[in-house]
């Protein structure tokens, strides 16, 4: 039974990048340059990250994508919560996710890549955008990023996360938590 489901969500994340790339190809050439996704540039790795919220059960499920400079995947992690407040507590525990795999990871160098512009403010300039019952979340995010060689947080259109999106809820529908 594990074995199977182990191949199925496996098979699910091939499925997924193969159909982000091809999508992300037919769709970026009716988006403006702002909106598309771009790669980093050496030595840095992206890691897009995503919450997914149901109201109704208050479950939620994260995500986070590493790709590379030539926009390779190099690996995913998702994780199901329940119990949670609101979208905005799904996102940050979103990046929470993403920065703590990158840091068991042993990445060194990382962009973070979040479709909620208020945890980028926050991340970035300290701005008290976000609710208060989510900055401690946040908090445990910079305590995180103080291990790291070099990072940036970044505010990205949310047709440009569309793949940490889908596996999000894909995590949360499925009360999926796997590396």
């Amino acid at each position: 039974m594990v074995s199977e489901f182990f191949g199925t969500f496996a098979s699910y994340i091939v499925r997924l990048h193969k159909n982000t790339v091809h999508n992300q190809q037919l769709s970026y050439n009716n988006l403006q340059s702002s909106a598309v996704w771009s790669p980093p540039k050496l030595p840095f790795l992206t890691v897009n990250c995503d919450g997914s919220f149901d109201s109704n059960t208050g479950l939620a499920g994260t995500s986070c994508i590493s790709r590379d400079f030539a926009g390779t995947w190099r690996g995913c992690a998702t994780k199901c919560y329940a119990g949670i407040r609101d979208a905005e507590q799904a996102e940050c525990l979103s990046l929470l996710d993403a920065v703590r795999w990158s840091k068991k990871m042993h990445l060194t160098d990382v962009i973070f890549e979040t479709d909620l512009k208020n945890i980028a403010d926050y991340i970035n300039k300290a701005s008290p955008v976000i609710a208060w019952e989510n900055e401690g979340i946040l908090l445990d995010v910079l305590v995180v990023l103080k291990s790291f060689h070099g990072w940036e947080c970044k505010y990205i259109h949310r047709l440009c996360n569309k793949a940490a999106d889908k596996l999000a809820k894909f995590s949360r529908r499925s009360r999926v938590s796997q590396v």
